[in-house]
């Protein structure tokens, strides 16, 4: 959905193996699970991405949105 909206997002992912009694497979899974980086370039883009099924919300600090910088995210 944020990518029809044209909302640049990021979901970081790691490789696990998952064991089935018969067989293992590489799997991704999210390495912060319920959390969606998203690129907000105009306020009225919040909006839209709270409306959109299963967000709860965004993170805060208080009253504020969190803001994750570039350099943080490459990080991650």
């Amino acid at each position: 959905m944020l990518q029809r909206m044209r909302i640049e997002s990021y979901l970081p992912l790691v490789r696990k193996v998952e064991q089935w009694s018969d067989r293992k497979k590489v799997v991704h899974k999210p390495l912060l699970p319920s959390y969606v980086f998203v690129h907000i370039n105009h306020p009225r883009e919040f909006y839209q991405v709270e409306s959109l099924d299963g967000v709860s919300g965004f993170v805060r600090f208080g009253k504020e949105k969190a803001k994750v910088s570039v350099s943080e995210i490459n990080n991650i």
